[in-house]
């Protein structure tokens, strides 16, 4: 499930403002909090307040860092095989003060055949409301 959003900004701005985890509560309508480093390996303590529904907290590990371009962590379920999700925000630079965002999110695992259209319905107006929140932030 991929979204994407062209922001009239630097790449390195969009990548300051996307590794700001502290600064999420006063921008970030759907991840409100996120404890933990940006840095491959790390643990990450995630509060998620999905649209009109009650909020919720995951831990994921980060994957794979790669300044100003790449982001990645991954959540397991506790039975390996079931399902995982990857979360990842690549950033491309289009010109020295443009960027395109692509927020995306992988699944695998053998709960997939039953969960993907609910999963990508939902987690797509996320990823919309989650990218436009970002562009604000970083165009203003």
């Amino acid at each position: 499930m991929d979204t994407k959003i062209e922001i009239h900004t630097p790449i390195e701005r969009v990548w300051e403002i996307l590794t700001d985890f502290d600064s999420y509560p006063d921008w970030n309508p759907f991840i409100r909090r996120i404890e933990g480093e940006v840095k491959e390996g790390t643990r990450l303590e995630i509060f998620l307040q999905p649209a009109s529904k009650k909020g919720k907290t995951c831990r994921q590990k980060v994957n794979k860092v790669v300044p100003p371009t790449e982001l990645l962590w991954i959540k397991r379920m506790i039975i390996p095989g079931l399902l995982t999700r990857e979360h990842i925000f690549s950033l491309e630079r289009l010109s020295q003060i443009s960027t395109l965002l692509v927020h995306r999110e992988h699944y695998f695992g053998i709960l997939i055949p039953f969960l993907r259209q609910s999963l990508q319905k939902k987690t797509q107006q996320n990823f919309e409301m989650m990218n436009s929140a970002l562009m604000k932030r970083a165009e203003h």
